[in-house]
């Protein structure tokens, strides 16, 4: 019996397991794929080539350089169109009494290019007269600060309910000109690059390099890269990918020419873009006279895509700290509000979608006040008004003590006097005392003014003025 129960259970076992392994049949069947089928997964590159192409993409660079080395002529040449306007247009049409103004705030230069069918907004943001005030020590600010409103922005339209109007504003690469002299890298340079390379995918470039020899060139790259890494300036930090990273660091700082204009190359009679001396030409598209070509490629042909994925990677860690900085803030400005009370400050992933309650709270206007305290402008013009109004109480103090000195000598000289009045006057009184009533032979002259008086007191009225100077004593502290 026992033997049969379970001959019986081993098969019903074997019925369940049958169909199994008859799925699993099945399943290896469906695996296998007839070559000549085609299920259209293959086409799905072409179709978000398309789409791509379609919605087009949007790119946003940063030029930083004093003024006159050429940035509107770099992005001219860049496109090979007038794509910004010179301010040597009208120098070339003659016209007399031409003033160059500078520029005085961030000024955005916004195109839209297509090529192959794929459109491009291609946004150029100058900067203002960079290095051209007399303190140069907070020059950098207004540039690290467009570049850190760009990302708030983004993240606070991202929080509102339509965005199909989303702009990108973001900054994705920055080219910094650096003037062609032996001296490398001026002190305003140095603090500038650290702080923009902290924000900004950022490529040094020497303007005018055909104002350099070779051997001069040469040896100022070689300079410029020692400081660079001395000083611990980041190239291109973002970029996720070591080999596009390695060749960018290789190629630094980038040396360029630039001209709007094209002339005719002698020796093979054609037309080149470039500069004309008379000792010959300077080619713009030569790689022996310059490197505008590697920064071309690296800009535009080769390496946008990763300028604006790294981008994108930035403002998401950019983001997340926002955010949580945002919350933390919320506690302590918003600590009254009932709503927030009862969520986690310290582990704010613990509040899932409650976070939005405190991000709604501590909206933009609360971040632009919070920013204009980590201003470094702000923090130095405390520190200055701080240091000025120390020095006007310790001059008023100083001021305080003097007048109170100079009063106490002055009480010094009005006591000395009234003791010297009251002398004359206890002598006068003694005299008219003797006048009135003369000393007698045998009688001793010390003689009670009180009580030799005529008893009405008006000689004490008049003279004893030793009460009155009671009145002038002043105090000490």
């Amino acid at each position: 019996m026992a033997t049969a129960g379970v001959e019986n259970l081993v098969t019903l076992l074997s019925q369940r397991e049958a169909p199994s392994k008859v799925n699993n049949k099945a399943e290896k069947e469906l695996k296998t794929f007839d070559p000549k089928y085609s299920v259209g997964i293959d086409v799905l590159p072409l179709q978000t080539q398309n789409l791509k192409a379609k919605n087009g993409d949007v790119f946003n660079l940063l030029l930083v350089g004093e003024s006159g080395l050429g940035k509107t002529t770099f992005v001219n040449t860049l496109f090979g169109t007038s794509l910004l306007p010179s301010v040597w247009h009208n120098v070339e049409e003659i016209t007399p009494n031409v003033k160059f103004d500078k520029t005085t705030s961030i000024v955005r230069h916004t195109a839209h290019l297509t090529e192959d069918d794929f459109n491009l907004d291609f946004t150029v943001i100058d900067t203002p007269g960079f290095g051209d005030f007399v303190d140069n020590s907070f020059g950098f600010v207004p540039i690290t600060n467009y570049i850190d409103d760009q990302l708030r922005l983004y993240m606070f339209q991202e929080e509102q309910p339509n965005r199909t109007k989303l702009k990108d504003n973001r900054v994705h690469a920055c080219l910094y000109f650096i003037k062609p002299t032996s001296k490398g890298l001026s002190p305003l340079d140095i603090e500038a690059l650290k702080h923009i390379s902290n924000r900004v995918n950022l490529i040094p470039i020497i303007s005018k390099a055909d104002s350099l020899t070779h051997n001069e060139l040469k040896e100022l790259k070689k300079t410029i890269k020692e400081i660079v890494e001395v000083q611990n300036i980041k190239i291109c930090e973002f970029i996720e990918d070591e080999e596009v990273k390695k060749d960018i660091l290789k190629n630094i700082p980038y040396s360029i020419i630039g001209s709007e204009s094209v002339v005719i190359n002698e020796d093979n009679n054609t037309t080149i873009r470039g500069r004309k001396y008379k000792w010959g030409i300077a080619e713009v598209e030569n790689e022996k006279h310059c490197d505008f070509i590697k920064l071309r490629d690296t800009l535009m042909a080769k390496n946008m895509v990763d300028l604006i994925s790294s981008t994108e990677s930035y403002y998401e860690s950019c983001r997340n700290k926002l955010a949580k900085t945002r919350i933390k803030q919320a506690r302590d400005t918003l600590e009254d509000n009932e709503s927030i009370k009862h969520l986690n400050f310290d582990d704010p992933d613990k509040n899932g979608l409650q976070n939005q309650k405190i991000l709604s709270k501590f909206n933009k206007p609360f971040v632009d006040e919070l920013v204009i305290e980590w201003s470094p402008i702000f923090i130095q013009q405390q520190l200055t008004q701080k240091k000025k109004f120390t020095q006007i109480v310790q001059f008023e103090e100083k001021k305080f003590k003097d007048w109170k000195k100079a009063l106490f000598a002055k009480q010094s000289t009005f006591n000395g006097e009234i003791e010297e009045i009251h002398q004359q006057i206890k002598s006068l009184n003694n005299s008219i005392t003797l006048l009135k009533h003369p000393i007698k032979d045998g009688e001793d002259e010390q003689v009670d003014v009180g009580e030799l008086t005529d008893g009405e007191g008006e000689n004490d009225e008049i003279f004893d003025l030793s009460k009155k100077s009671e009145n002038l004593n002043i105090d000490d502290e």
